[in-house]
């Protein structure tokens, strides 16, 4: 891309499709420790395609409540606000672009692709539970939302994004050195664009932008190092797909701000794969 073609291309990424009206209010909502139950119902109820999808979300044996929630209210008393919060996050970002209109995906598959960044959040969730890190719902939001910075792009930059998985085919790259090469960004730039126009927290965003070079994260440099394990360990597993031939290296700062070595990592194996078990339905909510 020419210098011109690349500003032009930033710009866009500046103009991205926004949250739907009533999921940006819930959002908010949720966001005030004193809003009330009937009011949050009253704006998720709005959307009937966010309740239904919220519904199924947590009625998965992920949130290990499987069954037992008929109702919104139902929802928010037993699960909480935050995960419900994080939940329409989920359903609103991937339904805005996988749904949002017919994208050329030929080379990337979809399915693969939401394998990959519901496993990546799985694994980052297991790992803040066996660190003990706070709000370990939020790791997981962070893991799935890592790469939809890849999806920006498939809905922007469709030619460029051919192109780019070609390269990554061709010259055996990481994808993100064959996006710097054709659009002068990378997914983790685009996704932090999107993180920013949609108001997400700034830990969230940090962790989305930076989940290649966690050392460079400063809201919560934690967050960012797990989810950038987190994504390693799920390409090293196979599961799902996020377009890159090539497993992403574990860069030692993130092992290092978590005090933590492979051994470690090894040992969270068991667990992980019991989680992945667990959460095998969560996989086939967004399926294309």
């Amino acid at each position: 891309m020419g210098k011109e073609k690349i500003q032009k291309g930033i710009d866009n990424l500046l103009d991205l499709p926004g949250l739907p009206a009533t999921v940006f209010e819930t959002i908010q909502l949720l966001r005030d420790p004193d809003v009330s139950v009937k009011r949050l119902t009253q704006s998720i109820e709005l959307d009937q395609s966010m309740t239904s999808k919220v519904l199924r979300l947590v009625n998965s044996s992920f949130y290990g409540v499987s069954g037992k929630i008929s109702n919104i209210p139902q929802a928010l008393v037993i699960l909480g606000f935050n995960t419900v919060r994080n939940t329409i996050l989920s359903v609103s970002a991937f339904e805005v672009f996988l749904r949002g209109g017919k994208v050329k995906t030929d080379g990337f598959d979809l399915n693969e692709f939401w394998k990959h960044a519901v496993g990546t959040g799985i694994i980052a969730k297991v790992l803040a539970q066996i660190l003990r890190l706070p709000e370990p719902e939020d790791f997981f939001i962070a893991g799935l939302l890592h790469d939809i910075g890849k999806v920006v792009t498939i809905r922007l930059f469709q030619p460029e994004f051919m192109e780019i998985l070609r390269m990554v085919e061709q010259d055996d790259l990481y994808i993100l050195e064959a996006e710097k090469e054709i659009l002068g960004f990378d997914h983790g730039y685009a996704g932090g664009c999107l993180a920013k126009k949609w108001s997400m927290p700034k830990k969230l965003k940090e962790a989305i932008t930076l989940h290649h070079i966690p050392g460079s994260a400063k809201d919560d440099i934690k967050m960012t190092a797990v989810v950038h394990l987190a994504d390693s360990l799920c390409r090293g597993l196979d599961i799902g797909h996020g377009g890159d031939i090539l497993v992403p290296e574990i860069v030692p700062e993130a092992l290092e701000v978590l005090e933590i070595d492979i051994g470690f990592i090894a040992g969270c194996l068991p667990e992980i794969d019991a989680e992945m078990e667990q959460s095998a339905d969560f996989m086939t909510i967004f399926s294309i």
